[in-house]
């Protein structure tokens, strides 16, 4: 039995960039940018997925100018913006099923934006995290809910 993946999807995906431009686009010749990807990794291997800053507002802006440089762009014009991204380069990207007006699409919802990696804790760490612990305790150690402490819980 041969599987069949949906044509939308979302989640957390590692992908390399296959295509990226800057100019102006629609009736008022807008500016729009675009980094196209490629999942490297997984079920959705060859997949092309698109990113599209927003530049409507101040606020969205700021967001895809830090999803912009966490692509490879320098940040300092958009005159660079091509030749700064590297075509090739592989990030984390997150993909989320876009609608409007009806339509659906996949869609690079950020870049790079992914849980850092975990490092062992260190003594500060331990003792730090422990202090907060000492601060709060107010007597009762236990969580009423924990293993033996009520038995006709199931967990």
């Amino acid at each position: 039995m041969t599987e069949t993946l949906s044509r939308l999807f979302s989640g957390d995906f590692m992908a390399k960039i296959v295509k990226r431009e800057f100019g102006g686009a629609g009736n008022n010749n807008k500016p729009v940018a675009n980094i196209v990807f490629e999942i490297v990794e997984g079920p959705r291997s060859g997949t092309q997925v698109t990113y599209s800053p927003n530049f409507k507002t101040k606020e969205s802006t700021k967001y895809a100018r830090r999803d912009m440089m966490a692509a490879g762009w320098q940040g300092k014009t958009m005159a660079t913006f091509v030749s700064d991204i590297k075509l090739g380069a592989v990030f984390p990207i997150n993909v989320r099923i876009a609608e409007y007006e009806g339509r659906q699409w996949n869609s690079v919802n950020s870049i790079g934006n992914t849980a850092p990696v975990i490092t062992p804790a260190t003594q500060d760490m331990i003792g730090l995290v422990d202090s907060y612990f000492a601060e709060i305790d107010d007597g009762t150690s236990s969580h009423p809910n924990a293993p033996g402490r009520n038995d006709d819980i199931p967990f």
